[in-house]
């Protein structure tokens, strides 16, 4: 059996066989991680495994011993489907249906499916190269990676995904994502699919020539999971105890445009005013007497502990909805008829045939959602659970070499860190017999993430569309200054702050200079939360603009988190004139791993008798008193600026060495052995060596638990 590829005669076992080196040979995924809605994608376009659409970005957990996870992924995974009619395979043989995606498990695994696909091109572009960060005179690795600088990029970086599938429709697809607080939380998403027959990977061969497509629909999808962190912790990230609702507002959004434009409309004002298919944390009925709705912290599912108290780890709401798509190959006018259908499944319910997926997906239907069709329990595993949900756009004829555009807005919102943590924590009282909120107004708060999502889409599409009615590039997003580099230094009672000018940086659109100032904010023990503005120059504070700061109000021993914004004058926000932009805060934040700490003194001691253990004793249960972060941490001070710390048990045996080489007068240590092991409770020895002499002492440490943290209380 042979095909002809142009005028060569290729085996195709032959050619699937020289292919499968670069099939297998699978690239390693992309991050976008420059605002506040981050996210991880492979080369196909398949989503980042259990790392898609995460918001708020930065929040890290270890599950198991060495996995550092990131949490608040709104998604397993996600994939870009397609469906036609009579499709002619190379064989001669004719497909009534035909069915395929980039991750079938998000289409739920439908038997016979044409899925197999090419990467193409996989890279991620920035506008400007990221500031570098030092800290104590240590390089921290940049935050975001990248393949290009492209200084003419609307914006600030763009992550392009190009493949084919094995039906010969090539896909280019493009995220669009911004740093500053008036984009980091929604990414455009440009799609392409080109009917140019390539099946194969190498574009100027073409296996497909000359092939006509009948009724070619696509789908984007996800497997939800809001969010990983309290999916994890509830054993409800699997389809089957999977406890998401979805829902899909827009159905009647064409009476609200009435006979205006999106960004005119004269419809029905009380009509959907956008389209969106929405996803949240529902209540698992596997918690017998507690609502979970939100995914309170209870403190399980992973080896780093939490203080638990209720902190909601699932407050996000997720949105995806289409902006754009073609009414036809040969009129690229937006149908904002489209999506013209809107399904939702059960992860597990699976497909007997492609026929049967085919008419799912791409016969054109609103599907109600779950609550709409009467079920009361999300986590339902043969009716509702891990309900993957579908926009879909078509049918379209393609002939060949014709092109299909549609572009779509990802979104999520929903309460902050520090709201989750306070309204958790309330709740977790009154459960616990105090005063708090009760279940119903826990739910209440919660839900008004669904406004907060809503908020956030209705900016980015009307953003869109006026970038489209006033000429300007449909992607594009009022600017603020770069962030500048930063170089921060722990001192005596202090840190040291200092940063590069970029006041000479004009705005990326008008190229007119409008900066105005620089902002320094700090945190305290963790830098997913509680950033605080410390300091600010320029614009109206009153304090000249300057490239450096000293921190004085600090504690010895503790650890602090930095970052230093840039910020304009408003002149040149041709969206919102007069209002101020600020650069985004995750360019030169600190890294989790690598704090500053200040220290007391460099001046050397003069005595070895006044070396002490901070805290001593050391007890878990009282560490949110001790070092913000840092719950295993003790500190050895008033000890000389060179010094060799051994500690032991009080049988001899030697449990670990500090090596003290930074001049000043103490040493922390995490209560980790020179075998990467937790201590247990009990009394130890130390001995502290230098050119001053020999001292002993010792220290106390209560542990009512041996994981690397702080234990539920």
């Amino acid at each position: 059996m042979r095909i002809i590829i142009g005028r060569e005669p290729l085996l195709w076992w032959l050619a699937i066989l020289f292919l499968l080196p670069s099939v297998l040979s699978a690239q390693s995924p992309k991050n976008l991680w420059i605002g506040e809605l981050w996210h991880t994608d492979e080369n196909v376009g398949s989503g980042g495994w259990e790392q898609s659409y995460v918001w708020p970005g930065n929040h890290w957990r270890e599950k198991l011993k060495g996995e550092m996870r990131l949490m608040n992924g709104s998604a397993r995974a996600v994939s870009l489907c397609y469906g036609m009619k009579n499709w002619k395979e190379y064989t001669g043989t004719t497909y009534p249906y035909v069915v395929g995606a980039t991750n079938t498990s998000t289409m739920v695994h439908p038997a016979g499916s044409k899925s197999g696909t090419i990467p193409l091109n996989f890279k991620l572009v920035l506008r400007r190269k990221p500031p570098t960060t030092i800290v104590d005179g240590v390089v921290q690795a940049p935050r975001q990676s990248y393949d290009e600088i492209d200084p003419n990029l609307v914006s600030d970086a763009m992550l392009l995904i190009r493949w084919s599938f094995e039906t010969g429709i090539t896909v280019e697809q493009k995220f669009y994502a911004y740093a500053g607080s008036n984009a980091d939380s929604y990414f455009y998403v440009d799609f392409v699919a080109l009917n140019n027959g390539n099946a194969l990977g190498d574009e100027k061969v073409l296996e497909y020539r000359n092939q006509h497509l009948y009724d070619v629909c696509f789908a984007y999808g996800i497997r939800p999971h809001v969010s990983f962190e309290g999916s994890t912790q509830n054993s409800a990230i699997w389809e089957d105890n999977n406890d998401d609702w979805v829902e899909y507002y827009g159905e009647n959004y064409l009476k609200y445009i009435g006979t205006g434009t999106p960004l005119h409309p004269n419809g029905d004002p009380t009509a959907d005013s956008l389209r969106v298919f929405i996803d949240w944390d529902g209540n698992n009925n596997k918690h017998p007497g507690v609502d979970d709705t939100g995914d309170p912290d209870e403190n399980s599912g992973f080896l780093e502990q939490t203080l638990g108290q209720g902190q909601f780890l699932s407050p996000q709401y997720f949105g995806m909805g289409i902006l754009h798509a073609d009414k036809s190959v040969d009129d690229q006018t937006n149908d904002l008829s489209q999506p013209f259908s809107t399904v939702w499944r059960p992860g597990n319910v699976r497909f007997t045939s492609v026929q049967q997926a085919y008419e799912f997906y791409f016969t054109g239907k609103h599907l109600p959602s779950p609550q709409e069709m009467g079920f009361t329990e999300p986590n339902d595993p043969l009716n509702v659970a891990a309900p993957n949900s579908f926009n879909v756009i078509g049918p379209y004829d393609m002939p060949y070499m014709s092109d299909v555009h549609w572009v779509m807005l990802v979104a999520v919102n929903g309460l902050s860190v520090s709201e989750s943590i306070r309204w958790g924590r309330q709740w977790w009282q009154w459960r616990n017999g105090g005063q708090g909120i009760t279940d119903a107004e826990k739910n209440a708060i919660i839900a008004t993430g669904k406004d907060s999502l809503f908020k956030v889409f209705s900016t980015a599409t009307r953003r869109y569309f006026r970038n489209i009615e006033e000429g300007r590039n449909a992607f594009n997003a009022p600017e603020p200054p770069p962030a500048p580099d930063l170089r921060v230094t722990a001192g005596e009672r202090s840190v040291l702050l200092e940063w590069s000018d970029v006041s000479q940086e004009p705005d990326p659109d008008t190229r007119v200079k409008d900066f105005a100032g620089y902002r320094v904010y700090r945190a305290l023990g963790r830098n997913d939360t509680g950033f605080v503005r410390i300091w600010e120059c320029g614009g109206t504070s009153g304090i000249p603009v300057d490239t450096s700061f000293r921190d004085g109000t600090v504690q010895r021993g503790f650890a602090y988190f930095y970052y230093v914004t840039a910020y304009d004058n408003g002149t040149q926000n041709w969206e919102e004139p007069g209002v101020s932009l600020e650069s985004g805060k995750y360019w030169n934040m600190m890294q989790r791993n690598q704090p500053v700490h200040p220290y007391l003194t460099k001046t050397p001691v003069t005595t070895l008798d006044i070396i002490k253990v901070v805290p001593n004793p050391y007890h878990d249960l009282s560490v949110k008193y001790n070092y913000p972060g840092e719950p295993n941490k003790i500190l050895f001070i008033n000890i000389p600026a060179v010094c060799t710390i051994k500690i032991y048990t009080m049988t001899g045996d030697l449990v670990k060495t500090l090596y003290h080489t930074d001049g000043t007068s103490e040493e922390p240590w995490n209560q980790v052995t020179e075998y990467n092991q937790l201590v247990f409770s009990g009394v130890y020895l130390y001995v502290v060596e230098s050119d001053m002499g020999r001292k002993a002492g010792k220290f106390v440490i209560v542990r009512t638990s041996t994981e690397e943290g702080p234990p539920q209380q």
